[in-house]
């Protein structure tokens, strides 16, 4: 079929049939049209690339399902639902994110993880919910079944050193990733039958004086004189110490299953025998005083042991 007129030229004949395309690939050229929608397996790793989705490989097994939701993803990011996708796929689904009401460190949010992860699930935590989250937000904390929060003492300066929530810091090499705050428990039973109890009982007195020749937190207050510099430095220290045992002999009795009388039986129903160990013990009173030289006094060891 043509649409030149009939007076055409053969310059413009030419120039029609290079322009005309041929039937044999005019086929695969209406198929462009909608490829995508159900690629081919070759083009799934082109398709992951195009659309950008390559940070998220590491945390997918499957192509497909990759391109299906990270272009999802994709138009989420930078919202609370996009971190929601993000612990999805790292089997975190009973985590839920804790955002910080607006104030001085709004940009910060936690993580109640719901179970302990390990290294590699904490790093990988860290690193997809950076991908998702605004540009302006922080992962503080991630935390489970320990979880302390700040005491807020005022706004002053003083104020923010005993300010903080329980975790300790995170390290990938020598970055520091966010805090952890995780705790476990543990229970344990013992089946009826023989038993042996032991108890003890540490308790521990310390008594400690310093001359300080600086300003230290918890040890100077802003009401005391400044501190001297000269290099004198004296300690006391007083340690007593008791420690009490308590260990209980076993005691194996055979329980039946009817009621008998009080006068069948002969001797004592049950006999425990209880042993007490009493050790105290105190330390010896060191002093050290430096000015030109050096002089050490120590005193001797007294050792008490109660007789049992």
């Amino acid at each position: 079929m043509t649409l030149l007129p009939p007076n055409h030229t053969e310059l413009q004949q030419r120039l029609q049939q290079s322009v005309t395309v041929s039937d044999d690939i005019d086929p695969g050229i209406s198929s462009l049209s909608g490829f995508k929608a159900e690629p081919h397996i070759n083009l799934l790793m082109w398709l992951v690339w195009e659309y950008g989705l390559e940070a998220i490989l590491p945390y997918s097994q499957d192509l497909r399902e990759t391109l299906k939701q990270g272009l999802v993803w994709q138009r989420l990011r930078g919202t609370p639902k996009s971190l929601d996708m993000a612990l999805n796929w790292l089997n975190f689904e009973d985590a839920e994110l804790e955002l910080t009401p607006p104030g001085r460190h709004f940009y910060r949010y936690q993580l109640s993880a719901g179970k302990i992860p390990g290294d590699k699930a904490f790093k990988d935590i860290h690193q997809l919910l950076g991908l998702s989250a605004p540009v302006r937000a922080k992962l503080s904390r991630v935390y489970h079944d320990y979880d302390v929060r700040e005491l807020r003492l005022s706004t002053g300066a003083f104020g923010q050193l005993l300010s903080d929530v329980s975790g300790v810091a995170f390290y990938d090499g020598e970055q520091v990733l966010c805090k952890a705050s995780f705790g476990r428990r543990h229970q344990h039973g013992v089946a009826p039958g023989q038993i042996n109890a032991a108890t003890q009982l540490s308790r521990t007195h310390s008594q400690r004086n310093h001359y300080f020749s600086a300003k230290r937190l918890s040890a100077y207050k802003l009401s005391d004189k400044d501190p001297s510099r000269l290099p004198v430095s004296t300690a006391r220290v007083r340690l007593l110490s008791s420690h009490r045992v308590w260990s209980t002999r076993s005691w194996q009795g055979k329980w039946q299953q009817r009621w008998v009388k009080a006068d069948n039986l002969s001797g004592r129903p049950l006999s425990a025998t209880i042993k007490h160990w009493q050790h105290r013990q105190m330390m010896p009173l060191s002093t050290s005083i430096a000015t030109t030289g050096r002089l050490n006094v120590h005193c001797s060891h007294f050792e008490v042991v109660l007789p049992e």
